[in-house]
């Protein structure tokens, strides 16, 4: 049997970009609260709204490990109404998950293995860490 080099290839980006990209956040579903690593990333989005007016928004996506809590991963799928909060210079962030326009479910799968999630999110709130 041959070593699949592409399967260690992906294993292998995934832990860099852990490693080297990803940031320190808080994942909430109800009382439950998980310390994770998340790529971060975000995007302008457009939505109609009533009257035909267009608006606009951002969205934020949050990459995580699909894996056991004990492996460092997220260990269970997004759901709309999930929270994520996330500090960096001082301010804290809460961002709401959020299925994007268009779309029934607020996470994709980001690559072919189903190793790592993409969560779409909105930000709801940020204050001053004091």
């Amino acid at each position: 049997m041959g070593t699949n080099l592409l399967k260690n290839a992906r294993a292998w980006l995934a832990s860099q970009r852990e490693e080297h990209a990803s940031e320190l956040v808080t994942y909430r579903r109800e009382e439950q609260a998980l310390e994770l690593r998340a790529m971060l990333s975000s995007s302008a989005q457009s939505a109609l709204a009533a009257l035909g007016l267009s608006i606009e928004f951002d969205t934020v996506l949050f990459v995580f490990k699909f894996a056991p809590i004990e492996n460092g991963g997220l260990p269970f799928l997004p759901r709309a109404g999930d929270r994520i909060e996330y500090i960096a210079n001082g301010i804290r962030r809460v961002f709401h998950v959020t299925p994007p326009a268009g779309s029934q479910q607020a996470y994709q799968f980001a690559d072919g293995t189903g190793q790592s999630l993409k969560v779409s999110t909105v930000l709801h709130s940020s204050e001053p860490v004091l």
